[in-house]
């Protein structure tokens, strides 16, 4: 059982606040349409009970006869009211969330700029990167052929043997 505590309390009104912003809203920028089915669905049952009531006290008005054969078809003629109205709400869901969904798709060349500016960043910095790599390179093939030409010189001055180039001797 819910009891009125403050908290409680503050939730129904904010809840009621945002209920009566959203009707009163005559610029018609926040859609009520779903926040209000449960409402438009119990008045709707109510309408189609209420119409049945009415069929079945004029029918039995009219004669005993009308009645009983209006309390045959009435139930039936309900339930089959209650299902109209249920599909046509299910209907107005679907359209709300086909609705969404074309907004949704709306913003996609949005974020599709979006990541090609992302895209267009990346491939910046991999051209940095393969411009360092390549840098480098140059630098690893100046080192390799400055040793490669430093290695007669070191042989022939004697270098202890810990400091000259390891070469293969053929056994």
């Amino acid at each position: 059982m819910t009891t009125l505590s403050p908290k409680n309390t503050h939730k129904l009104f904010n809840s009621l606040s945002r209920f009566a912003t959203g009707v009163l809203d005559l610029s018609f920028k926040k859609k009520m349409t779903i926040e209000l089915l449960p409402l438009f669905y119990t008045l709707l049952l109510f309408a189609a009970a209420g119409i049945s009531l009415l069929i079945l006290g004029v029918a039995f008005w009219w004669s005993i006869w009308a009645g009983l054969v209006a309390l045959l078809f009435v139930p039936l003629g309900f339930l089959v009211a209650v299902a109209i109205i249920r599909a046509a709400l299910e209907y107005l869901v679907l359209a709300f969330g086909i609705l969404e969904t074309v907004n949704n798709m709306n913003r996609i060349p949005e974020q599709v700029d979006n990541l090609n500016a992302q895209v267009n960043y990346i491939t910046g910095e991999l051209n940095h990167v393969i411009a360092d790599v390549t840098y480098i390179r140059g630098k690893v093939d100046s080192v390799t052929t400055t040793v490669g030409l430093l290695h007669p010189a070191l042989s022939l001055l004697s270098l202890p043997q810990r400091l000259r180039p390891k070469t293969n001797k053929p056994s």
